[in-house]
């Protein structure tokens, strides 16, 4: 009776294990799988950073996180291959412990209208290749394994944009070649168009300073003295930022008191078109002092948003009207000063226009008048006698 039942025992159990290794795939079992796995590679994305034409490139990091694409980001079309989450994201390597890192003063590239990038000459952009590497990944099956690269989002206040879509969906395809897996290469797409990486711009604004002398005693060759100060925790003292313009600060030589001429100009630095130099973020600290006349300005670009700026000119014997403007050449009367001061948000315009009037004074005409007077008398006389001699004579 016993052995009966200890033999319906082993059959029942031998039933149920024939049921359960039926229903298992074949695949997951590593001994029966037809494929063995294999690592995954490297691949790279770009990284853009996009200034104005005359601004430095600073020193940044922008930094990235890798998951799994989520049922959200993953669809199946018929006859193509399957979608699979990526595996191990955790286990993915990005740049630099998940940074790229732009140094003060990197190489760029000249912007132009049909770059893709900024499509616009006016701007310029350097460029890091940033590493993804999965060799640390194991794909086992043939297939699209799908990862979701994201930029971290900059601080509230950061001078630096984020890219307009800051996630970027990465494919890993891997292929059947002969009955062996091999990656066949990576795909990153923005938005299901095809992408080569992420776009940041650095913000940066320009400040022009420029003098207008009027008057009928303003002379139109005499140099003014300006000072230009930039404050702010964003103006480095290692960091080179281009002045362009028609005047600078090899200061003329003074033909009077406070009186220049023979103002030189600045020679074009490399890599600068127009008439511009570099100088040194202390220097703008401290105060740049530049030379300028009539109808000339001064141009300092590449200036961090919300950075303070004063432009101060020394007092000379003339009515000074200091003025401000957004982007504009046109110097319109705010109110007398010595100095105008104000924060950079956006492209801005200053100056001064001095005036120098002098009043003929009047009665000039009347001092002299009298001798005049007795002059043309005296002249008559002379005539009048010369003529009546001559009478006489001719008469004898």
């Amino acid at each position: 009776m016993i052995k009966k039942s200890v033999k319906r025992l082993i059959s029942f159990i031998i039933a149920v294990l024939l049921v359960v290794l039926t229903t298992v795939p074949v695949c997951a079992d590593p001994e029966t799988s037809v494929y063995k796995a294999i690592k995954g590679t490297t691949t790279t994305f770009k990284k853009y950073l996009v200034v104005d034409k005359y601004a430095d490139i600073p020193g940044t990091d922008f930094s990235f996180t890798i998951k799994a694409a989520a049922d959200s980001d993953i669809s199946q079309t018929e006859g193509q291959l399957e979608v699979y989450a990526g595996p191990d994201a955790d286990k993915v390597k990005i740049g630099m412990n998940g940074k790229t890192i732009f140094v003060p003063g990197q190489s760029t590239t000249a912007g132009t209208e049909t770059d893709g990038i900024v499509k616009d000459i006016n701007k310029k952009y350097a460029v890091n290749e940033v590493t993804v590497d999965f060799s640390r990944i194991s794909f086992d099956q043939p297939g699209i394994y799908r990862y979701i690269i994201t930029e971290a989002a900059q601080p509230e206040g950061s001078l630096f944009t984020n890219d307009e879509v800051p996630t970027r969906t990465l494919d890993v395809y891997i292929q059947d070649n002969k009955g062996k897996l091999q990656v066949q290469g990576y795909v990153m797409y923005k938005d299901s168009v095809k992408s080569d990486g992420f776009i940041n711009s650095y913000m940066t604004y320009e400040l022009t300073a420029g003098k207008q002398v009027t008057g009928n005693q303003g002379s139109k060759d005499k140099y003014f003295k300006y000072t230009i100060t930039l404050t702010g925790n964003d103006i480095e003292e290692d960091r080179f930022y281009t002045v362009l313009g028609e005047g600078y600060d090899a200061e003329p030589e003074k033909t009077g008191s406070t009186t220049y001429t023979n103002m030189e100009q600045p020679a074009d630095a490399d890599g600068i078109d127009g008439n511009g130099i570099q100088v040194k973020g202390s220097t703008l600290k401290s105060g740049l002092v530049v030379y300028l006349k009539h109808g000339q300005y001064i141009k300092i670009a590449g200036i961090p948003s919300g950075t303070e700026y004063e432009v101060a000119e020394d007092k000379e014997n003339y009515t000074s009207t200091a003025s401000s403007a957004d982007n504009t050449v046109t110097f319109s009367s705010i109110e007398a000063k010595d100095s105008v001061k104000g924060i950079l948000d956006s492209d801005k315009v200053v100056g001064f226009k001095n005036k120098k009037e002098s009043v003929i004074p009047t009665g000039i005409i009347l001092s002299v008048a009298p001798w005049i007077i007795l002059g043309v008398v005296v002249v008559a006389g002379i005539i009048f006698f010369a003529v009546r001699s001559r009478k006489k004579y001719d008469e004898e």
